[in-house]
């Protein structure tokens, strides 16, 4: 079982696209997946699962049209398994994360 990082981006902005992250745990453990975990109403999601990046994403985007009833041309799925992510962070550049008052960085991605 591998872990994976799923970010939905267009969920829950501005009172559009609402889906209930307990709602949402919920309906993944229905749909096979494991230890699903949630962060507030981010739409960042961690699943354990055999299956691969493509097909998670997919699965997602029809629990979000059938369940929640979401037009998933408006909202993102990006699915990366663990080690992917942790590569991703690993190689962000040296500066990643300071505060820099001449240039507004922005780091919402982790």
């Amino acid at each position: 079982m591998e872990k994976y990082i799923v970010l939905l981006r267009g969920i829950n902005v501005g009172g559009k696209n609402k889906v209930k992250m307990a709602d949402l745990r919920t309906e993944l453990l229905k749909e096979g997946f494991e230890t699903v975990q949630t962060y507030i109403q981010s739409g960042n999601i961690v699943v354990e699962s055999n299956l691969s990046s493509k097909t998670i994403t997919q699965k997602v985007a029809t629990l979000l049209t059938q369940k929640f009833k979401l037009d998933t041309t408006s909202v993102k799925i990006l699915t990366l398994s663990k080690i992917v992510y942790e590569s991703i962070v690993m190689e962000a550049p040296e500066d990643y994360g300071k505060i820099d008052q001449t240039v507004d960085y922005r780091y919402d991605i982790s």
